[in-house]
C-alpha cells in the first residue's frame, strides 16, 4: 500500500452481466441495488425486467447503484420500503449514498400482509397420507419400532446385528411391536 492509502482491487465483471451475479435486488420495486462486488464505470448491469443499466460511478461492494432515474425528493425504495429520499437527481448506474441521498419523516403505511394471495389447497383426495390406524378417540396412531440406537460408530454393527435378530417370528409374542430398526 503506497502512501497508506487502500488499493482497490478491479474485481467486476466486464460487459453485461445478471444483476443477480453482481448485485443483491431484494424486491422487485427496488430502486436501488446492493452491490455484492466492487461495479467500475461501465458494468453492463441487466436487472431482467428491463433495459440494462450502465455503471456511472465506480460502486465499493455494499454500497447501493441506482436501478432507475430519480427526481430530487423522490423516494428511494430498498425491501419494497422507503428507506430514504433523493436530494438531487440520481441517473441509473449511480452510486446512492449520503451525498445524494438522506432520511427524513414522512407518513407510513403500516397494513401488513396486503399482497397476500389466497393458496388454492390440493382437493384432499390428492393429499398426503400415512400407513397409520384411527384410535377410538378420533386420533391416529403409527406403528410401533423399536429402534436400536449405538452412541458410536464402532457399534453400529453390533446394533444392525440385534436388529436382524428379531424376526416376524420372534415377534410374533408381542402385538404391540412392528419391527426393531437399527
Amino acid at each position: 500500500m503506497p502512501d497508506g492509502n487502500l488499493e482497490l482491487f478491479d474485481s467486476s465483471p466486464q460487459g453485461v452481466v445478471p444483476l443477480t451475479q453482481v448485485a443483491l435486488r431484494l424486491h422487485p420495486d427496488d430502486d436501488v441495488a446492493i452491490a455484492k462486488t466492487a461495479l467500475q464505470v461501465g458494468t453492463q448491469l441487466d436487472p431482467g425486467d428491463g433495459a440494462p443499466v450502465a455503471v456511472r460511478q465506480f460502486i465499493i461492494s455494499g454500497h447501493k447503484v441506482a436501478l432507475r432515474a430519480l427526481n430530487e425528493g423522490d423516494p428511494i425504495h430498498r425491501y419494497g420500503q422507503i428507506i430514504a429520499f433523493a436530494t438531487q437527481p440520481i441517473q441509473p448506474g449511480e452510486h446512492v449514498h449520503t451525498h445524494n441521498a438522506a432520511v427524513r419523516d414522512f407518513a407510513r403505511d403500516y397494513a401488513f400482509g396486503t399482497a397476500a394471495k389466497p393458496v388454492t389447497y390440493v382437493p384432499e383426495y390428492e393429499r398426503r397420507t400415512f400407513q397409520g390406524y384411527l384410535r377410538e378417540n378420533g386420533r391416529v396412531g403409527t406403528r410401533n419400532y423399536v429402534a436400536v440406537i449405538s452412541t458410536v460408530n464402532c457399534s453400529a454393527h453390533t446394533s444392525r446385528q440385534i436388529a436382524h435378530h428379531f424376526t416376524r417370528e420372534r415377534l410374533a409374542d408381542y402385538a404391540n411391536v412392528d419391527g426393531v430398526i437399527a
